[in-house]
């Protein structure tokens, strides 16, 4: 209630700067309008009281097992293929699990709130997580005890059960962890991938944190890829981030897209973004020396320069960015920028 009737106005009013300065005709163009369209007070009822009606469920198994009278506190076994499922303590690792996802999601909820940006979606994710980080618990205490070959309290490595509620409570508020531990246990639940494509995540942009990219997965911004070719002014209508900041990112995401994780090598020579590309010679020294001192080939920084300096599309885009960049950087008047 204190979003939408007093922080949300802050936002709606940068975003109405932004498309005065653009010059964009939001009444004759209504895709930029609806690009960052208010949601209403239904939106947010609705949303709050899912990760409200999942919150209570998943506390409720939690703290009250006793008082809705689960057998010995725990959940109902049956059996698969003559082995019992899920083992005793479960219900424990899922409820711990489960606090840790929520009391993660309390900080990225307040995260959201603080930059303006607490959306509707947000609850959703959020309850989506905690659901999500309980059962990647439950799978892995359930496989671990199997492995180990024990349904107590011991296991391998010296874990037994006391530790389990604290593990499943980190596993809660980093479940990604969790599911890459099954996957590694597991190959045969890893996706198949193929050598010749580069892996090019999020992190590898130097400033995104993990709250910055689930803000940018729930725009469809997965992988480097997806940012080096995102529509700038839909983006920047849509997140919190500044126009500075993410003209940043995408084009440190377009350098990526070019060299992938030899990106690393070219920074500590000062290319951090695709437009420090310009400082190469075709053919001259920089290129031969970047070639023998880093793992990048002598082909791959010519064809990239070629792209940058030369293509007329790519270098277009990279100037009206660097433009965009000045143009919404300033919060005051310079008369000596010319407009």
């Amino acid at each position: 209630l204190t979003y939408c009737f007093s922080r949300r106005r802050r936002r709606r009013a940068e975003v109405k700067r932004i498309i005065k300065i653009l010059k964009i005709d939001i009444d004759s163009d209504s895709d930029y309008r609806n690009a960052y369209e208010a949601e209403n007070l239904v939106c947010y009822f609705w949303a709050v009281a899912y990760a409200s009606f999942v919150t209570f469920v998943g506390l409720t198994l939690l703290f009250l097992a006793t008082e809705i009278k689960l057998p010995e506190g725990e959940f109902l076994h049956v059996k698969l293929g003559g082995v019992d499922f899920p083992h005793e303590g479960s219900r424990l690792v899922f409820g711990m699990a489960f606090l840790g996802a929520y009391v993660w999601g309390l900080q990225h909820v307040f995260r959201r709130y603080s930059s303006n940006d607490l959306t509707s979606s947000v609850y959703y994710g959020f309850s989506m997580r905690m659901i999500f980080a309980a059962i990647i618990a439950l799978v892995i205490y359930n496989a671990y005890t199997a492995l180990a070959g024990s349904g107590d309290s011991k296991g391998e490595g010296g874990i037994t059960a006391n530790i389990w509620p604290a593990m499943a409570f980190l596993i809660g508020m980093f479940p990604q962890r969790g599911l890459r531990w099954l996957t590694e246990k597991f190959p045969i639940l890893s996706p198949e991938s193929d050598p010749s494509v580069r892996k090019a995540p999020l992190e590898m942009i130097e400033g995104i944190e993990i709250h910055d990219i689930m803000r940018l997965e729930e725009v469809g911004i997965d992988t480097c890829y997806d940012l080096a070719t995102a529509d700038f002014v839909p983006l920047v209508l849509k997140t919190p981030y500044s126009a500075r900041q993410l003209i940043d990112w995408i084009l440190q995401a377009k350098l990526c897209s070019y060299f992938g994780e030899a990106v690393k090598d070219l920074r500590l020579h000062g290319i951090r973004t695709v437009t420090d590309l310009n400082t190469l010679d075709e053919g001259g020294t920089k290129i031969d020396e970047l070639a023998k001192t880093t793992t990048v080939t002598k082909l791959a920084l010519e064809c990239a320069f070629r792209s940058v300096k030369k293509e007329e599309k790519e270098s277009n885009e990279i100037e009206r960015l660097r433009k965009a960049g000045q143009v919404l950087g300033r919060f005051w008047e310079d008369k000596s920028v010319p407009k």
